[in-house]
């Protein structure tokens, strides 16, 4: 890779004048690139595979790659901009002509960087250069000179998107995604009428595809220099047959089933799996667009409105710094710690223990490792929301006139208050107000780690809890916004700390779904369940019934032991029952305990119905009548004696509704006979009598 500046001044007039009047100057090479703000109009290209004339005639040397056999000779320069897909760039000299051909990527106006160079060699001789991919929105520039020569060349240049160059309309794909800029509410969004382009689902870890429509949106980042956190936002999300929302993270590459991360918003709860509605995303120092998609499982989703936060500097969770862990005994480095009464929270609660709990008080602190190795920013605002399981919050501290945590020169103290803001579930709120700034948080230096705050309260236990993740409170916090060198406005940083205190019971099930599905021309029914946590879960037991009450297991699945990963299984059942039967999922931990999870419905449609005989008894000729209820290219008509021979199997093709078909049966002797009519494992039966 080669960076390379350069400034030139050049004046188009006359091809100013002459656009003013026509369209002669589209798709015109230029001297130079790089004026004072943007590339010359006339000489973008588009992208669409139209090719245009491109000649060195008149242009000057501007500079030289040094690559490729190139020289300080004239050249002539064009420019387009790139879509995401993978694009070819082709210039064609002509027939007595040998080119050289260069493509640069943009920083600045007049920064660049090689991406590629072309000198096959040869009079006429095609040059050719493939970026895979482009980046969506970069500018790239497309240099041309004749091999080791000043005079003219003439010829044609050619760019080529391998994707839509555009896509069908706003949000369709990469080459057209939604904008959502920071600060900026986009209510109503949807992603019915969108491409299924993000099918793969590549960072879901689950196998087959989706038909759900994807909306590709594009956050622009306002501060490429700096870095920071982006946050999106999701609410009033609504879907008539859709369980869970996928929001995949693309990041600073704009490729379809190219996924790097993913999160799941239970569309009921209106929560990612952290029981936030938001979720966030770390923006690196240079990138100026992060791109994400939201997909569903079925078909779309129907309506939601999302929000982007862009946090350019500010606090951050210390997980990095080997701040020393509260109590002793817990991991290093998590940055956020939970004590009860002074002590570690039980990993795993039982619904024993719970009851043996009920109704004792327990004090709490909350206790926070905070590190800010940029700027000035100080922890001002914390917001906390209670698990189901406490209640009766009360003795909130710090709360009332005290002195800053970290404030090092007098006067600069200040108050943070503690307050019971309520609600279900139950938040709690610190705020501090700086006595010499009202706008500061509680610290007045640069550039600090390891720095802890202990929030406390006292609460009981909930004797009537029984959700599973009670015990888990959200923590949140926000600085004070100051920004770097202790001045400027900067956006506040909303820092989500993730819990770590106990749950009642040892799986935290997200979903649990099954559905039918044709392959190779059979029925079968996937079944695919996701987890949130795990605690000593030894395997799954995957049961079915035919009316909801008597169950048999059908497969063993093991579990993932102790985790806190989402954890996505995926199975099939290929001889499923006909007609209407029931899934249910069993866990057993390794201690023996079991715990049940909700069954779910599947429905499978045999390919024949109302299979009728007449005359019953026969004598020379029967009609079979019966209702396909799906065409078939072929089923299978098969007779059979009472003592199970086969007598006769016809193949006929039929339509769907109401097929009647003849068969001869003088040559049958009298007794009884089955008709088996159907297709692989789909089948009907029924009987008659001959006389």
């Amino acid at each position: 890779m080669m960076s390379v500046q350069f400034q030139v001044l050049h004046v188009w007039v006359i091809c100013f004048l002459l656009a003013l009047f026509s369209n002669v100057c589209a798709q015109a090479p230029v001297d130079n690139p790089c004026p004072a703000s943007s590339p010359p109009a006339g000489a973008e290209w588009p992208i669409n595979g139209n090719c245009f004339s491109m000649n060195t005639n008149g242009m000057s040397p501007l500079f030289d790659p040094v690559s490729c056999n190139s020289g300080l000779n004239d050249d002539a320069w064009a420019w387009f901009t790139g879509d995401g897909n993978n694009i070819t760039v082709e210039y064609t000299p002509a027939a007595n002509r040998d080119a050289v051909m260069h493509v640069f990527s943009t920083s600045a106006p007049c920064s660049v960087t090689m991406e590629g160079c072309s000198d096959n060699g040869g009079n006429g001789v095609a040059e050719t250069v493939t970026l895979s991919p482009s980046v969506l929105g970069m500018v790239y520039f497309v240099r041309v000179q004749r091999w080791a020569s000043d005079n003219n060349m003439t010829g044609t240049l050619c760019v080529t998107t391998a994707g839509s160059g555009g896509g069908g309309g706003a949000g369709d794909d990469c080459g057209n995604p939604t904008v959502l800029a920071c600060g900026v509410t986009l209510a109503g969004e949807t992603t019915i009428g969108h491409t299924d382009t993000e099918s793969a689902w590549s960072c879901l870890g689950i196998p087959g595809t989706t038909p759900g429509e994807d909306h590709f949106y594009s956050v622009q980042w306002p501060d490429a220099a700096a870095g920071g956190t982006i946050r999106l936002t999701f609410t009033n999300v609504t879907d008539a047959n859709d369980t869970y929302m996928e929001v995949l993270s693309l990041g600073n590459t704009c490729v379809p089933n190219a996924c790097v991360d993913h999160d799941q918003m239970e569309i009921l709860l209106g929560t990612f799996g952290t029981g936030q509605n938001f979720i966030e995303y770390t923006v690196g120092a240079g990138i100026a667009n992060y791109y994400f998609v939201v997909d569903a499982q079925n078909n779309g989703i129907d309506s939601y409105d999302i929000d982007a936060f862009c946090f350019a500097s500010g606090i951050e969770l210390d997980n990095v710094n080997s701040c020393a862990p509260l109590p002793g005994s817990a991991p290093a480095n998590q940055g956020y710690y939970q004590t009860w009464d002074g002590a570690a929270p039980d990993a795993s609660v039982t619904p024993a223990e719970l009851a043996a709990m009920a109704g004792n008080t327990y004090t709490i602190c909350e206790n926070v490792y905070i590190e800010n190795p940029l700027g000035w920013e100080w922890l001002k605002n914390v917001e906390l929301t209670l698990g189901e399981c406490w209640t009766n919050p009360s003795n909130l501290t710090p709360d009332g006139n005290n002195t800053a945590f970290y404030a090092t020169t007098a006067p600069r103290t200040g108050d943070w208050a503690g307050n019971i803001v309520g609600g279900s579930p139950i938040v709690l709120e610190w705020d501090f107000t700086h006595d010499w700034v009202a706008a500061w948080g509680d610290g007045d230096v640069c550039c600090y780690a390891c720095n802890l705050y202990s929030f406390c309260f006292d609460a009981e236990v909930d004797p009537t809890c029984n959700v599973i993740n009670g015990f888990q409170n959200q923590i949140s916090g926000t600085d004070d916004g100051i920004g770097g060198g202790g001045g400027g406005a900067v956006n506040a940083s909303n820092v989500t700390l993730s819990s770590t205190s106990s749950t009642v019971l040892p799986v935290e099930l997200i979903s649990f779904n099954a559905w039918p599905r044709l392959e190779n021309n059979n029925q079968i029914v996937v079944i695919n369940w996701v987890t949130a946590s795990e605690t000593n879960s030894n395997f799954f037991s995957l049961e079915r019934s035919s009316d909801g009450i008597d169950f048999e297991e059908i497969q063993s699945i093991s579990g993932a032991g102790t985790t806190t990963d989402i954890s996505n299984y995926y199975t099939l059942d290929d001889q499923p029952l006909n007609g209407v039967s029931y899934y249910r999922l069993k866990q057993i931990d390794f201690d023996g305990r079991t715990e049940y999870f909700d069954m779910v419905a599947v429905n499978i449609v045999s390919r024949v119905s109302e299979v009728s005989i007449f005359p019953n008894p026969v004598n020379e000729e029967l009609m079979l009548s019966f209702n396909a209820n799906k065409t078939s290219k072929e089923l299978s008509i098969v007779f059979y004696s009472i003592a199970g021979q086969k007598l006769n199997e016809r193949k006929v093709q039929v339509r769907k509704g109401v097929n009647n078909i003849r068969f001869d049966t003088g040559h049958l002797p009298m007794g009884m006979y089955f008709v088996l009519i159907g297709n692989h494992s789909e089948f009907e039966k029924v009987k008659f009598t001959k006389e």
